[in-house]
């Protein structure tokens, strides 16, 4: 994906592995790998790659990884709505899992942003 990206022309991306199927959020198990690239100057590109440890992030260990049966399209946006109106909602691991994706996106995005072409 990051070749494909720079073959493009892109001037930064951003490639998350090991993060939930199908969603860009981060596991709150395990480490999400993140592949960052931003093109020089000069035009070549700079890659970075790093873990996001959500237990370091957090400051504690998940009991456990949930698994979804039948997710709700509604209840989803409910949380999604409380959590941007209150930076919180009453399901705990939902907080966890917006607080590490978050944070793992941002400091892939300064990395990204501090060095397109320079």
């Amino acid at each position: 994906m990051t070749t494909v990206a720079e073959r493009a022309g892109f001037p930064g991306s951003i490639v998350v592995r090991n993060g939930m199927e199908g969603t860009m959020a981060f596991p709150l198990k395990r480490a999400a790998k993140i592949l960052c690239s931003a093109r020089r100057a000069h035009g070549s590109y700079e890659r970075y790659e790093f873990d996001f440890d959500p237990t370091a992030f957090l400051g504690y260990e998940v009991e456990l990884e949930e698994k979804l049966e039948n997710p709700s399209l509604e209840k989803n946006c409910q949380l999604i709505e409380e959590f941007l109106k209150k930076g919180k909602t009453s399901y705990q691991l939902f907080n966890d899992r917006i607080n590490v994706t978050c944070a793992g996106l941002k400091k892939a995005i300064r990395w990204v942003e501090e060095r397109i072409d320079q």
